[in-house]
Protein backbone atom coordinates (compact mmCIF):
# COMPACT_ATOMS: atom_id res chain seq x y z
CA UNK A 1 0.00 0.00 0.00
CA UNK A 2 1.39 3.32 -1.01
CA UNK A 3 2.23 6.20 1.39
CA UNK A 4 -0.89 8.30 1.80
CA UNK A 5 -0.41 12.11 0.60
CA UNK A 6 0.44 14.34 4.11
CA UNK A 7 -2.32 16.99 3.42
CA UNK A 8 -4.92 13.96 3.35
CA UNK A 9 -2.87 12.53 6.61
CA UNK A 10 -3.86 15.35 8.60
CA UNK A 11 -7.81 15.70 7.68
CA UNK A 12 -10.53 14.79 10.40
CA UNK A 13 -13.66 13.30 10.03
CA UNK A 14 -16.47 13.19 12.56
CA UNK A 15 -18.99 10.45 12.85
CA UNK A 16 -22.40 11.25 15.18
CA UNK A 17 -24.61 8.13 15.48
CA UNK A 18 -26.29 7.00 19.25
CA UNK A 19 -25.43 3.87 18.51
CA UNK A 20 -22.22 2.87 19.82
CA UNK A 21 -21.52 0.07 17.79
CA UNK A 22 -22.86 1.80 14.30
CA UNK A 23 -19.99 4.54 14.77
CA UNK A 24 -17.36 2.04 15.98
CA UNK A 25 -17.80 0.23 13.23
CA UNK A 26 -17.72 3.05 10.93
CA UNK A 27 -14.89 4.35 12.54
CA UNK A 28 -13.22 1.38 12.07
CA UNK A 29 -13.48 1.18 8.25
CA UNK A 30 -12.79 4.74 7.79
CA UNK A 31 -9.26 3.89 9.65
CA UNK A 32 -8.20 1.98 7.04
CA UNK A 33 -7.53 5.30 4.70
CA UNK A 34 -5.52 8.19 6.44
CA UNK A 35 -7.61 10.08 8.12
CA UNK A 36 -7.91 10.79 11.98
CA UNK A 37 -11.56 9.78 13.00
CA UNK A 38 -13.43 11.09 15.87
CA UNK A 39 -16.65 9.70 17.64
CA UNK A 40 -20.02 11.20 19.21
CA UNK A 41 -22.91 9.29 20.49
CA UNK A 42 -24.84 12.74 20.17
CA UNK A 43 -25.39 15.86 18.79
CA UNK A 44 -24.15 18.06 21.66
CA UNK A 45 -21.00 16.04 21.79
CA UNK A 46 -20.67 16.70 18.00
CA UNK A 47 -21.08 20.32 18.80
CA UNK A 48 -18.14 19.91 21.23
CA UNK A 49 -16.06 18.68 19.19
CA UNK A 50 -16.46 20.52 15.95
CA UNK A 51 -15.75 23.51 18.51
CA UNK A 52 -12.48 22.77 19.34
CA UNK A 53 -11.20 20.94 15.94
CA UNK A 54 -11.58 21.60 12.31
CA UNK A 55 -13.51 18.36 10.90
CA UNK A 56 -13.19 18.13 6.74
CA UNK A 57 -16.59 15.68 7.08
CA UNK A 58 -19.10 14.65 9.19
CA UNK A 59 -20.92 11.87 9.05
CA UNK A 60 -24.70 12.00 10.77
CA UNK A 61 -27.45 9.53 11.80
CA UNK A 62 -30.68 10.93 11.28
CA UNK A 63 -32.56 9.53 14.37
CA UNK A 64 -31.15 10.79 17.08
CA UNK A 65 -32.16 12.59 21.06
CA UNK A 66 -32.58 15.72 21.46
CA UNK A 67 -32.08 16.81 18.13
CA UNK A 68 -31.73 14.68 14.86
CA UNK A 69 -29.06 14.07 12.15
CA UNK A 70 -30.26 16.97 10.17
CA UNK A 71 -30.98 19.62 12.54
CA UNK A 72 -26.70 19.03 13.52
CA UNK A 73 -25.77 19.53 9.53
CA UNK A 74 -28.42 23.01 9.99
CA UNK A 75 -25.82 23.71 12.05
CA UNK A 76 -22.75 22.71 11.15
CA UNK A 77 -24.15 24.30 7.55
CA UNK A 78 -24.09 27.93 9.80
CA UNK A 79 -20.71 27.00 12.10
CA UNK A 80 -18.90 25.47 10.11
CA UNK A 81 -19.72 25.96 6.15
CA UNK A 82 -16.48 24.14 4.49
CA UNK A 83 -17.18 21.17 6.50
CA UNK A 84 -18.76 18.45 4.34
CA UNK A 85 -21.69 16.73 5.58
CA UNK A 86 -23.27 13.65 5.03
CA UNK A 87 -26.41 11.91 6.87
CA UNK A 88 -27.12 7.87 6.87
CA UNK A 89 -30.03 6.71 7.77
CA UNK A 90 -31.94 3.43 7.90
CA UNK A 91 -35.07 5.48 6.48
CA UNK A 92 -35.35 5.26 2.32
CA UNK A 93 -37.78 8.22 2.25
CA UNK A 94 -37.76 10.98 -0.23
CA UNK A 95 -39.12 13.67 2.16
CA UNK A 96 -36.05 12.63 4.49
CA UNK A 97 -33.54 13.29 1.82
CA UNK A 98 -35.16 16.44 0.53
CA UNK A 99 -35.50 17.58 4.24
CA UNK A 100 -31.63 16.82 4.76
CA UNK A 101 -30.54 19.14 1.24
CA UNK A 102 -33.00 22.08 1.76
CA UNK A 103 -32.23 22.51 5.61
CA UNK A 104 -29.09 20.87 6.19
CA UNK A 105 -27.00 21.88 2.72
CA UNK A 106 -25.84 17.94 2.33
CA UNK A 107 -23.06 16.55 0.20
CA UNK A 108 -24.66 13.15 0.42
CA UNK A 109 -27.43 10.58 1.77
CA UNK A 110 -26.31 7.10 2.58
CA UNK A 111 -28.76 3.96 3.33
CA UNK A 112 -28.36 1.62 6.28
CA UNK A 113 -26.72 -0.83 5.82
CA UNK A 114 -23.84 0.68 3.88
CA UNK A 115 -21.31 -0.77 1.79
CA UNK A 116 -18.02 -0.37 3.10
CA UNK A 117 -15.99 0.53 0.37
CA UNK A 118 -18.45 2.55 -1.19
CA UNK A 119 -19.07 4.84 1.77
CA UNK A 120 -14.95 5.06 1.98
CA UNK A 121 -14.72 6.60 -1.57
CA UNK A 122 -17.80 9.11 -0.39
CA UNK A 123 -15.68 9.87 2.17
CA UNK A 124 -12.56 10.50 0.10
CA UNK A 125 -15.18 12.63 -2.63
CA UNK A 126 -16.16 14.27 0.55
CA UNK A 127 -12.42 14.94 1.46
CA UNK A 128 -11.08 15.96 -1.61
CA UNK A 129 -14.48 18.86 -1.54
CA UNK A 130 -13.20 19.99 1.26
CA UNK A 131 -9.61 20.70 0.24
CA UNK A 132 -11.22 22.32 -2.93
CA UNK A 133 -12.92 24.83 -0.65
CA UNK A 134 -10.09 25.12 1.36
CA UNK A 135 -8.02 26.07 -1.63
CA UNK A 136 -10.72 28.56 -3.11
CA UNK A 137 -11.34 30.09 0.24
CA UNK A 138 -7.13 30.98 0.08
CA UNK A 139 -7.84 31.86 -3.09
CA UNK A 140 -10.68 34.35 -2.36
CA UNK A 141 -8.95 35.73 0.50
CA UNK A 142 -5.46 36.32 -1.57
CA UNK A 143 -7.36 37.86 -4.49
CA UNK A 144 -9.30 39.96 -1.78
CA UNK A 145 -6.03 40.98 -0.41
CA UNK A 146 -4.30 41.71 -4.00
CA UNK A 147 -7.44 43.67 -4.96
CA UNK A 148 -7.35 45.84 -1.91
CA UNK A 149 -3.48 46.62 -2.43
CA UNK A 150 -4.60 46.83 -6.19
CA UNK A 151 -6.96 49.38 -5.17
CA UNK A 152 -4.72 51.19 -3.07
CA UNK A 153 -2.06 51.23 -5.78
CA UNK A 154 -4.70 52.64 -8.24
CA UNK A 155 -5.54 55.49 -5.80
CA UNK A 156 -1.90 55.77 -5.45
CA UNK A 157 -1.23 56.12 -9.36
CA UNK A 158 -4.41 58.40 -9.60
CA UNK A 159 -2.89 60.86 -7.39
CA UNK A 160 0.29 60.88 -8.85
CA UNK A 161 -1.28 61.14 -12.27
CA UNK A 162 -3.53 64.43 -10.78
CA UNK A 163 -0.47 65.71 -9.83
CA UNK A 164 1.35 65.06 -12.79
CA UNK A 165 -1.14 66.48 -14.81
CA UNK A 166 -1.44 69.55 -12.96
CA UNK A 167 2.42 69.91 -13.56
CA UNK A 168 2.02 69.03 -17.09
CA UNK A 169 -0.49 71.79 -17.16
CA UNK A 170 1.49 74.48 -15.60
CA UNK A 171 4.54 73.47 -17.41
CA UNK A 172 2.27 73.50 -20.86
CA UNK A 173 1.33 77.39 -19.44
CA UNK A 174 4.50 78.50 -18.91
CA UNK A 175 5.65 77.08 -21.96
CA UNK A 176 3.24 78.82 -23.98
CA UNK A 177 3.50 82.18 -22.14
CA UNK A 178 7.32 81.92 -22.82
CA UNK A 179 6.09 81.52 -26.45
CA UNK A 180 3.91 84.95 -26.17
CA UNK A 181 6.86 86.81 -24.47
CA UNK A 182 9.18 85.67 -27.37
CA UNK A 183 6.39 86.88 -30.01
CA UNK A 184 6.15 89.92 -28.18
CA UNK A 185 9.64 90.81 -28.74
CA UNK A 186 10.01 90.04 -31.84
CA UNK A 187 6.68 92.04 -32.61
CA UNK A 188 7.99 95.00 -30.57
CA UNK A 189 10.89 94.51 -32.18
CA UNK A 190 9.73 94.55 -36.07
CA UNK A 191 6.08 94.55 -36.65
CA UNK A 192 6.52 93.15 -40.33
CA UNK A 193 9.03 90.14 -39.24
CA UNK A 194 6.67 88.84 -36.76
CA UNK A 195 3.85 88.89 -39.57
CA UNK A 196 6.13 87.05 -41.14
CA UNK A 197 6.49 84.83 -38.37
CA UNK A 198 2.77 84.27 -37.93
CA UNK A 199 2.10 83.25 -41.88
CA UNK A 200 5.11 81.09 -41.74
CA UNK A 201 3.75 79.14 -38.81
CA UNK A 202 0.33 78.86 -40.12
CA UNK A 203 1.68 77.06 -43.03
CA UNK A 204 4.15 75.03 -41.19
CA UNK A 205 0.74 73.59 -39.40
CA UNK A 206 -0.88 72.71 -42.78
CA UNK A 207 1.96 70.96 -43.97
CA UNK A 208 2.39 69.17 -40.23
CA UNK A 209 -1.13 68.23 -40.63
CA UNK A 210 -0.11 66.70 -44.12
CA UNK A 211 2.44 64.97 -42.68
CA UNK A 212 0.35 63.33 -40.12
CA UNK A 213 2.95 64.25 -37.48
CA UNK A 214 2.03 63.97 -33.42
CA UNK A 215 0.44 66.91 -31.96
CA UNK A 216 4.15 67.18 -29.81
CA UNK A 217 6.00 67.40 -32.86
CA UNK A 218 3.63 69.69 -35.09
CA UNK A 219 3.58 72.12 -31.66
CA UNK A 220 7.16 72.36 -31.88
CA UNK A 221 7.25 72.90 -35.94
CA UNK A 222 5.00 75.50 -35.71
CA UNK A 223 6.47 77.33 -32.46
CA UNK A 224 9.54 76.96 -33.86
CA UNK A 225 7.99 79.02 -37.28
CA UNK A 226 7.06 81.24 -35.39
CA UNK A 227 10.30 82.43 -33.43
CA UNK A 228 12.67 81.00 -36.40
CA UNK A 229 13.96 84.78 -36.64
CA UNK A 230 13.61 85.68 -33.09
CA UNK A 231 17.61 85.92 -33.00
CA UNK A 232 17.37 89.01 -35.57
CA UNK A 233 16.36 91.46 -32.63
CA UNK A 234 20.09 90.45 -31.63
CA UNK A 235 21.11 92.52 -34.79
CA UNK A 236 20.97 95.99 -35.76
CA UNK A 237 17.40 96.43 -37.18
CA UNK A 238 17.89 97.32 -41.01
CA UNK A 239 19.48 94.18 -41.31
CA UNK A 240 15.94 92.36 -40.50
CA UNK A 241 14.74 94.30 -43.85
CA UNK A 242 17.64 94.35 -46.01
CA UNK A 243 18.04 91.83 -49.06
CA UNK A 244 21.30 89.33 -48.78
CA UNK A 245 22.27 89.84 -52.19
CA UNK A 246 22.55 93.93 -51.28
CA UNK A 247 24.57 93.19 -48.11
CA UNK A 248 28.60 93.58 -47.36
CA UNK A 249 30.61 90.45 -46.44
CA UNK A 250 30.55 91.82 -42.77
CA UNK A 251 26.67 92.13 -42.66
CA UNK A 252 26.28 88.77 -44.29
CA UNK A 253 28.91 87.20 -41.19
CA UNK A 254 25.66 89.34 -38.96
CA UNK A 255 22.67 87.69 -40.33
CA UNK A 256 24.44 84.25 -40.38
CA UNK A 257 24.16 84.98 -36.67
CA UNK A 258 20.51 85.30 -35.64
CA UNK A 259 20.00 81.31 -35.81
CA UNK A 260 22.70 80.83 -33.76
CA UNK A 261 21.11 83.91 -31.25
CA UNK A 262 17.83 82.64 -31.58
CA UNK A 263 18.76 79.13 -30.32
CA UNK A 264 20.40 80.75 -27.55
CA UNK A 265 17.36 83.21 -26.80
CA UNK A 266 15.47 80.16 -26.49
CA UNK A 267 17.37 77.11 -25.61
CA UNK A 268 17.89 78.32 -21.92
CA UNK A 269 14.83 76.50 -21.20
CA UNK A 270 15.66 72.59 -21.43
CA UNK A 271 11.64 72.79 -22.78
CA UNK A 272 12.40 74.23 -25.37
CA UNK A 273 15.13 72.31 -26.55
CA UNK A 274 13.81 71.22 -29.91
CA UNK A 275 12.17 74.57 -31.16
CA UNK A 276 15.92 75.79 -29.99
CA UNK A 277 17.51 72.99 -32.27
CA UNK A 278 14.85 73.72 -35.21
CA UNK A 279 15.79 77.36 -35.13
CA UNK A 280 19.12 76.71 -35.03
CA UNK A 281 19.36 74.38 -38.51
CA UNK A 282 16.57 76.23 -40.26
CA UNK A 283 18.90 78.18 -42.93
CA UNK A 284 20.85 74.81 -43.45
CA UNK A 285 20.40 73.04 -46.64
CA UNK A 286 19.74 69.39 -48.10
CA UNK A 287 22.68 69.53 -50.19
CA UNK A 288 25.27 70.48 -47.40
CA UNK A 289 26.01 73.94 -48.35
CA UNK A 290 23.64 75.77 -45.95
CA UNK A 291 24.53 77.50 -42.39
CA UNK A 292 25.73 77.40 -39.41
CA UNK A 293 27.08 74.21 -39.38
CA UNK A 294 26.90 72.65 -42.94
CA UNK A 295 24.61 69.89 -42.30
CA UNK A 296 23.21 67.56 -45.13
CA UNK A 297 20.11 65.87 -45.74
CA UNK A 298 18.46 63.51 -42.36
CA UNK A 299 21.08 65.07 -40.38
CA UNK A 300 19.11 68.49 -40.36
CA UNK A 301 16.30 68.27 -37.99
CA UNK A 302 13.18 67.04 -39.70
CA UNK A 303 11.54 70.45 -37.97
CA UNK A 304 14.12 72.65 -39.57
CA UNK A 305 13.74 71.46 -42.99
CA UNK A 306 10.15 72.51 -42.91
CA UNK A 307 10.36 75.78 -41.66
CA UNK A 308 13.69 76.08 -44.43
CA UNK A 309 10.90 75.16 -47.09
CA UNK A 310 7.90 77.77 -46.09
CA UNK A 311 10.39 80.56 -44.83
CA UNK A 312 11.88 80.58 -48.21
CA UNK A 313 7.90 80.62 -49.92
CA UNK A 314 6.83 83.25 -47.39
CA UNK A 315 10.22 85.57 -48.08
CA UNK A 316 10.15 85.27 -51.89
CA UNK A 317 6.49 85.89 -51.90
CA UNK A 318 6.13 88.99 -49.23
CA UNK A 319 9.80 90.43 -48.62
CA UNK A 320 10.08 93.56 -46.92
CA UNK A 321 10.27 95.96 -50.06
CA UNK A 322 6.63 95.59 -51.60
CA UNK A 323 8.20 95.75 -55.35
CA UNK A 324 10.63 92.53 -54.66
CA UNK A 325 7.88 90.38 -54.71
CA UNK A 326 7.99 87.06 -56.81
CA UNK A 327 4.88 85.75 -58.25
CA UNK A 328 3.60 82.42 -56.14
CA UNK A 329 3.83 80.69 -59.26
CA UNK A 330 7.46 80.99 -59.32
CA UNK A 331 8.30 80.90 -56.00
CA UNK A 332 6.49 77.34 -56.47
CA UNK A 333 8.48 76.78 -59.07
CA UNK A 334 11.63 77.77 -57.59
CA UNK A 335 10.80 75.48 -54.85
CA UNK A 336 10.39 72.91 -56.82
CA UNK A 337 13.76 73.31 -58.96
CA UNK A 338 15.27 73.19 -55.28
CA UNK A 339 13.99 69.93 -54.77
CA UNK A 340 17.23 67.55 -53.42
CA UNK A 341 19.61 70.79 -53.82
CA UNK A 342 18.24 73.09 -51.15
CA UNK A 343 15.40 71.47 -49.99
CA UNK A 344 14.30 68.16 -48.85
CA UNK A 345 12.04 67.01 -51.88
CA UNK A 346 9.41 65.29 -49.70
CA UNK A 347 9.00 68.30 -47.68
CA UNK A 348 8.64 70.58 -51.15
CA UNK A 349 6.22 67.84 -52.21
CA UNK A 350 3.92 67.59 -49.44
CA UNK A 351 4.24 71.68 -49.31
CA UNK A 352 3.15 71.99 -52.77
CA UNK A 353 0.52 69.83 -52.19
CA UNK A 354 -1.18 71.44 -49.38
CA UNK A 355 -0.88 74.91 -50.93
CA UNK A 356 -3.10 73.14 -53.87
CA UNK A 357 -5.55 71.77 -51.66
CA UNK A 358 -6.18 74.92 -48.98
CA UNK A 359 -4.65 77.74 -51.14
CA UNK A 360 -2.29 80.34 -51.14
CA UNK A 361 -1.49 82.56 -47.82
CA UNK A 362 -1.66 86.49 -48.22
CA UNK A 363 -0.51 89.30 -45.71
CA UNK A 364 -4.39 88.62 -44.45
CA UNK A 365 -4.21 84.63 -44.21
CA UNK A 366 -5.31 82.15 -46.14
CA UNK A 367 -7.10 82.32 -49.45
CA UNK A 368 -8.76 78.95 -51.40
CA UNK A 369 -7.36 78.29 -54.84
CA UNK A 370 -10.43 79.52 -57.10
CA UNK A 371 -9.92 82.89 -55.54
CA UNK A 372 -6.47 83.03 -55.77
CA UNK A 373 -6.19 83.85 -59.88
CA UNK A 374 -8.70 86.74 -59.93
CA UNK A 375 -6.51 88.56 -57.06
CA UNK A 376 -3.26 87.56 -58.39
CA UNK A 377 -2.67 90.12 -60.28
CA UNK A 378 -3.64 92.58 -57.47
CA UNK A 379 -1.30 91.26 -54.86
CA UNK A 380 1.58 90.67 -56.96
CA UNK A 381 3.47 93.51 -59.18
Amino acid sequence: MSEPEPSARAHRVLVVDDERNVHVALARQLKVDPYEVFTAESSDEALQLLGKHTFAVIVADYLMPKMNGIDLLAITQKLYPDTVRILFTAYNEANIAIEAINKGGIYRYIIKPWNGKEIRAIIREAVDRFQLAAINRKLFDLTKVQNQALLEKTKEIELKNRALKKLYEESNLNYLKSIEIFSSLLEVFDPWLMQHAKRVAELARLVCAKLDLEEKDRNHVEFSALLHDLGLIGLPKILSRKKFSLCSEDEKRLIKQHSQIGQNLVGKDPKFSTVAAIIRSHHERYDGKGWPDGLAGEDIPFGARIVAVIDAYDSLLYPANIYDRSSPESVKGYLYNSRGTRFDPRIVDTFLLALAEHGEITERGLIPVDQLRSQEEDLFT
